[in-house]
């Protein structure tokens, strides 16, 4: 799997959205028929990925829309942080956005980005 941050983007007088990109490195694996009474392999063609975000930056916070996402094989998600300041807060934040495979937690991949108030 990939993950970049692509674009942060002021909303006045709301949270800051930063975009992020997942992509879904791996292919359909292959399914045994008579594993199922029935042909499930249109269910099998995506990974769902667990998503967590962190902010480095006193006063700030960071929130996701959707803790899940799925992401067919070979495709990508663009995924949106909001990210919002208190009064007082430091100048700028860094955004670590990590996804993990819930197919295989050991599988994980993480982007980071600045903000800026």
């Amino acid at each position: 799997m990939e993950l970049e941050a692509l674009t942060e983007q002021p909303l006045p007088g709301r949270p800051r959205a930063i975009t992020f990109s997942l992509r879904n490195t791996g292919t359909v694996a292959a399914v045994d028929r008579a594993l199922h009474p029935r042909d499930v392999g249109e269910y099998l063609t995506s990974d769902i990925y667990r998503l967590s975000v962190e902010v480095d930056g006193a006063g700030w916070s960071a929130r996701l829309p959707n803790a899940l996402v799925a992401v067919e094989a070979g495709e990508a998600k663009q995924l949106v942080v909001y990210v919002s300041a208190e009064r007082g807060s430091d100048p700028a934040v860094s955004v670590t956005l990590l996804a993990t495979s819930e197919s295989d937690p050991t599988r994980a991949a993480t982007a980071s980005a600045v903000a800026g108030r």
